[in-house]
């Protein structure tokens, strides 16, 4: 169900995020029927690409956290190199193409290649 406390931390963040103040009043909140209520970790007409694609998103936010901002190159088993922006970007390539274990990107060095 919805509670009432996410539905204040939501109004709170749309407020802030649009810098206007919503006064709530004397609001009763109305929950989900239970039959649309599909929890928290609802997979509700996704396809097996489109969650995978969404879990390589999330790994990739993750790694801003720790990523350094600096141009790397990488390299393949067939030695092809690529240029990325960064390590999570090459991350973010392997997961998001699938590649096998020979064809993942492998960092190289730093700089363009």
């Amino acid at each position: 169900m919805y509670s009432l406390s996410k539905s204040i931390v939501l109004l709170s963040f749309v407020s802030t995020l649009c810098g206007q103040d919503y006064d709530l009043g004397d609001v009763t909140l109305r929950t989900l029927p239970p039959e649309f209520d599909f929890g928290s970790e609802a997979k509700v007409n996704k396809t097996q690409l489109e969650e995978d694609l969404e879990e390589c998103m999330e790994d990739y936010v993750e790694c801003f956290v720790a990523d350094r901002k600096q141009n790397i190159c990488a390299i393949n088993s067939r030695s092809e190199k690529k240029n990325f922006n960064s390590l999570c970007l090459m991350e973010y390539e392997n997961c998001r193409i699938k590649a096998s274990i020979e064809n993942r990107w492998r960092y190289y060095h730093d700089d363009n290649c």
